[in-house]
C-alpha cells in the first residue's frame, strides 16, 4: 500500500490532502478494507509530522452463527477428499481442533508439537493476536489423537506443517465442495457461539477466545439464536414462572429469585464437582502399556503409581475391573464430592453414566478388566516363548546373565500399542560387574558374560517381536481397547457438554 502511495506521489512532498485524495479511490471497496487502507497511510502521515484529520468508522457487525450440520458438511467434504490418507487425517484433525479451541489459523500454522502439553492436557498459543500467549484445555480424545499425529515430531517442528493460506484454501475448497459458506475463520464463531448457547460465563469465553476485551467476547451473546428464541419466548410468560429458570447468559438476575448467598453456595457446589468431572475425563484413557503387570493379586482393590495410577478390582469370583483413581481415592473431600456427583447424575437422565452395564462406567470397568487380564495373559505367554529361544525365562536379578523382564515388556507394549518400535540395539560393558549390556533404547533387555552372548539377545528379541506382532491373542487385545475406547469416547463426550454447561443436572443432599 506504502508503494502505491509513494508512486501516486511522485515527485509531489506528502501531504493530507494528497493523502486523501489517494484513499479516494478506494471509496467504494468494503469499509473493513478501506479502514485497513486508511490505518497504513495515516500511520505513515503521522510519522511523518501531520497525521490526517479524516476517520473511518467500522460498523460493528456481528460474528456470523455457524450451524453444527455445516461443520459436519465440511468433515465429510474433507473425508473424501481424493488425496493421501494421511492428509485427509491431519485437515480433519485440524478443523476439529479449530471447531473445539477458537484457535486462528496463524496460531494453527505456528503450532508446535512443544506446545501440546500432554501431561496437562493443553495447549499453549504463542504470540496469538495482541503478541500474547494463551493456554486452552484439550478434552483427552482431541489429544490422544494429536499424541498419535505427532509421533516422532521434534518439539520445534509444526503439528501441521502448513502455512496461514495453506489453511484457508484447505478449507474453503472443501466448504465450496460441501455446498457450505465456510472459511477458516468460521470455526471460531462456531465454537464462540457453541460456548454462549451452554450458558458458559463470558469472562471464561473470552480467556478461552484470547480476546482483550470483554465487549469483543459480547457480541456472541447478541448473535446467539438460542439465547433470543428464550428471550422472545419469555414476554409471554408470568413473571412467577420465569424466576424459576435460569437467566439468559449476561443478563440480570429476576427479582424474587435465590438470594446471593444461596447462589453463591450452588456456583461453589458445581464447581467442586465440575472439577471431579474433569478429573474424571483425565482418567477414562489411562496408558496400559506402561503396567506390564504378571500378577494382577489377590481378590481387592490394587493400585500401581505412574504417570496415572492404574487402579484395578479383583473379585472373590475372578473377576476383573478396571477402576476410576477418583472411584477409590479415600480422602474426605473427593469422597463427599463423588457421592454428591453420583447423586445428581442418578437423578437426572444421565443415570446411565453411573449404573448401565452396556455403555456406561460399568461397561468401561469391566470391559477395562477383561483387556488388562488378556494384556496379562499375553505377557506371560511372550515370556515363556522367551525361554523357549533364548533358554531362560525373563527375570530382575541384577546379579544374573539372561534376559531381563524389559526384554518381553518391550516387545508386549510394542505388539499391542506400536510403541518402542525401532529403537537402536547397543551394547555397553558394566565396569562393576563386567557383564555385556544389552539396550534397547533406554531400556536394558539382557546381561550377558560375553559379547557373543550379548549379540544374540539382539537377535532373539528381533525373533521375539517378529514373532508376536501378528498373533491371535494380540488381536483379541486390539479389539478389547477399541471398545474400551468407544466406551470412553462416549462418556468423555456427555462429560465434556457438563463442563461446558457449568451445570450438573439432579441434585443431592447437599443441595436441600
Amino acid at each position: 500500500m506504502l508503494g502505491h502511495f509513494q508512486e501516486c506521489l511522485g515527485d509531489s512532498r506528502p501531504s493530507p490532502e494528497l493523502a486523501t485524495s489517494f484513499l479516494a479511490q478506494f471509496a467504494s471497496h468494503k469499509t473493513t478494507t478501506l479502514y485497513r487502507y486508511h490505518s497504513i497511510i495515516n500511520g505513515f502521515m503521522t510519522w511523518y509530522g501531520e497525521p490526517l484529520s479524516t476517520r473511518i468508522k467500522v460498523p460493528q457487525t456481528l460474528p456470523e452463527y455457524i450451524e453444527e450440520s455445516d461443520v459436519e458438511k465440511l468433515k465429510t467434504a474433507l473425508a473424501s477428499s481424493r488425496t493421501h490418507k494421511g492428509v485427509i487425517e491431519r485437515n480433519l484433525l485440524m478443523v476439529d481442533l479449530m471447531s473445539n479451541t477458537g484457535m486462528r489459523r496463524g496460531e494453527v500454522a505456528n503450532l508446535t508439537a512443544g506446545d501440546v502439553d500432554l501431561k496437562r492436557q493443553l495447549l499453549v498459543v504463542r504470540q496469538g493476536k495482541g503478541q500474547k500467549d494463551r493456554e486452552i484445555e484439550v478434552n483427552p480424545p482431541m489429544m490422544e489423537r494429536l499424541r498419535e499425529f505427532m509421533k516422532n515430531k521434534d518439539s520445534s517442528e509444526s503439528v501441521f506443517g502448513l502455512f496461514p493460506e495453506s489453511i484457508s484454501d484447505i478449507i474453503k475448497r472443501a466448504a465450496k465442495k460441501a455446498g457450505v459458506g465456510l472459511h477458516a475463520h468460521s470455526l471460531r464463531h462456531y465454537f464462540g457461539n457453541r460456548l454462549v448457547d451452554r450458558g458458559v460465563d463470558l469472562e471464561i469465553i473470552r480467556r478461552l477466545m484470547g480476546h482483550e476485551n470483554l465487549s469483543t467476547t459480547q457480541r456472541y451473546v447478541a448473535r446467539t439464536d438460542e439465547q433470543k428464541r428464550e428471550a422472545i419466548s419469555r414476554l409471554d410468560m408470568p413473571v412467577e414462572s420465569i424466576s424459576q429458570q435460569a437467566s439468559i447468559p449476561g443478563s440480570q438476575p429476576v427479582p424474587n429469585g435465590p438470594g446471593p448467598l444461596q447462589i453463591l453456595q450452588t456456583q461453589r457446589h458445581h464447581r467442586t464437582m465440575s472439577r471431579l468431572v474433569r478429573r474424571w475425563r483425565n482418567e477414562l484413557h489411562p496408558p496400559l502399556w506402561k503396567y506390564p503387570l504378571r500378577d494382577l493379586g489377590k481378590p481387592v482393590i490394587h493400585q500401581v503409581e505412574g504417570d496415572l495410577s492404574l487402579n484395578w478390582q479383583v473379585h472373590l469370583e475372578g473377576k476383573i475391573d478396571l477402576c476410576l483413581p477418583l472411584e477409590v481415592a479415600k480422602d474426605r473431600e473427593t469422597a463427599i464430592v463423588r457421592s454428591n456427583l453420583w447423586d445428581h447424575l442418578t437423578s437426572s437422565d444421565l443415570s446411565w453414566l453411573v449404573d448401565d452395564s452396556h455403555r456406561g462406567l460399568p461397561m468401561w470397568k469391566e470391559t477395562g478388566g477383561m483387556e488388562l487380564a488378556r494384556r496379562r495373559d499375553l505377557l506371560l505367554a511372550i515370556d515363556r516363548t522367551c525361554q523357549e529361544i533364548t533358554g531362560q525365562i525373563p527375570h530382575h536379578l541384577v546379579e544374573e546373565t539372561g534376559p531381563v523382564f524389559d526384554f518381553s515388556n518391550t516387545v508386549w507394549a510394542n505388539v499391542i500399542d506400536g510403541v518402542y518400535q525401532d529403537l537402536s540395539y547397543q551394547i555397553e560393558v558394566d565396569p562393576e560387574s563386567g557383564f555385556h549390556i544389552t539396550k534397547y533404547g533406554a531400556f536394558t533387555i539382557a546381561r550377558a558374560s560375553t559379547i557373543k552372548d550379548a549379540e544374540k539377545s539382539v537377535r532373539w528379541h528381533q525373533e521375539l517381536r517378529e514373532r508376536w506382532k501378528s498373533d491371535s491373542m494380540v488381536s483379541e487385545v486390539h479389539k478389547l481397547a477399541q471398545i474400551r475406547s468407544d466406551i470412553a469416547a462416549d462418556i468423555d463426550d456427555v462429560l465434556a457438554r457438563l463442563l461446558l454447561d457449568s451445570h450438573i443436572p439432579g441434585s443431592c443432599g447437599t443441595c436441600s
